[in-house]
């Protein structure tokens, strides 16, 4: 039985940490559709958080990625990217278009998860 749950709680850890994929492809979907030229303000913070999520994937395969565990490094990569998110959903906030909110939405929850991922270092 405890198997289950350890196994159950890392199943909803992945789903926690991969649900931006919904408005990231509601955001490139709507960017894709966009007939007027596109905006810096609208195509930044998208591939902002694009790149974040792929930086979190890429952590979950190969937890170096990170850097050195306990490192300054490590701490450094997870705070520079909590801040990039939220200042890329300010960005995307900023103006309010379809493709921009769920691109601010996809920065919030990715800037919650980048927060998580620092306290359970900090902790552990």
């Amino acid at each position: 039985m405890i198997g289950t749950q350890h196994s159950l709680a890392n199943w909803v850890a992945l789903a926690f940490d991969f649900s931006p994929i919904v408005p990231i492809a509601i955001a490139w979907v709507g960017v894709s559709r966009e007939t007027q030229r596109l905006t810096r303000w609208t195509i930044l913070p998208l591939v902002a958080v694009t790149a974040s999520l792929f930086w979190l994937a890429l952590s979950l395969i190969s937890p170096a990625a990170l850097g050195p565990t306990y490192s300054n490094v490590r701490f450094a990569i997870i705070d520079a990217n909590f801040i990039a998110m939220m200042l890329a959903a300010i960005a995307a906030f900023s103006r309010m278009p379809k493709a921009r909110v769920s691109t601010g939405i996809a920065c919030a929850l990715m800037g919650l998860i980048w927060s998580f991922i620092a306290a359970i270092n900090v902790v552990v």
